[in-house]
């Protein structure tokens, strides 16, 4: 995942402060089926207790993929689509790798839960003699929770403006699946989400304001 934000906050002479951030977001899955273009965004307000920083977000997210038939496996059906909408909830805590300050960089680690939310589930069947079918079942979604570990490095470019990076890695230790209905497709009675690692990379801007 690749993506970016910006965010504003009162000044960090204080001992507390707070802070709001927008980001957009290029997903990257593994462990999966073959891959299509997929992209997500969304923003995250936090709670900076010194030196803990809490944050709490919503942010949406695709998961494209094909499902490929190899020549001979099956005479009627070339591949399958499926599409499947996230809005994900994150709560995380920073928390610093050197207890003492730097001027002018701060190290994070970044650690907490994520909560997936599947929707708008569909498919598309591609056969090898008919047009194609597109599919969206009634569904009944069964949420998923994924677990995050990261590191930010935040850089200060004056006392307004911040720049940061930050990597991560997420790990879904509970699968979300989706029960399907109302298909004609015999394959399509029930979804599993395919996979259990994501990783990312955020750059990002920071805005600092002083109320005082």
């Amino acid at each position: 995942m690749f993506g970016s934000c910006i965010a504003q906050e009162d000044t960090k002479k204080t001992n507390r402060y707070f802070s709001a951030e927008i980001f957009w977001a290029y997903p990257a899955y593994f462990i999966s089926p073959v891959n299509k273009f997929n992209y997500g965004f969304g923003g995250a307000v936090s709670d900076n207790l010194r030196p803990f920083k809490v944050s709490l977000g919503l942010f949406y997210n695709t998961y494209k993929h094909d499902v490929l038939y190899p020549p001979g496996y099956n005479n009627f059906i070339n591949k399958e689509s499926y599409s499947v909408d996230y809005f994900n909830i994150p709560f995380l805590i920073g928390v610093p790798l050197i207890k003492k300050e730097i001027r002018k960089s701060q190290f994070l680690i970044t650690t907490g839960l994520i909560f997936n939310i599947p929707q708008n589930y569909h498919e598309t069947i591609y056969y090898n003699n008919l047009p194609p079918k597109k599919e969206t079942p009634g569904s009944h979604y069964n949420f998923g929770n994924s677990i995050r570990l990261g590191f930010q490095y935040d850089k200060s470019l004056s006392n307004a403006i911040n720049v940061f990076i930050r990597v991560c890695v997420d790990y879904k230790f509970l699968l979300d699946n989706i029960d399907l209905t109302n298909t004609q497709h015999s394959d399509s009675q029930s979804y599993y989400e395919g996979y259990r690692l994501f990783a990312g990379i955020n750059l990002g801007v920071e805005w600092n304001h002083n109320k005082h």
